[in-house]
């Protein structure tokens, strides 16, 4: 039984560093779309 728990928490704890840098990436995805969008504007209205 113990065995389970242990091998329960691991996967737990396997996944939660998972999303953790999975969302990481998100916002610094995010962030970099943002900047070209940014970017963009600041071409069209230099134009």
């Amino acid at each position: 039984m113990k065995k389970w728990i242990a091998f329960f928490l691991t996967i737990c704890m396997v996944f939660s560093t998972a999303v953790v840098a999975f969302a990481q990436t998100q916002t610094e995805i995010n962030a970099i779309t943002v900047v070209l969008n940014d970017a963009k504007v600041f071409v069209s209205t230099d134009v």
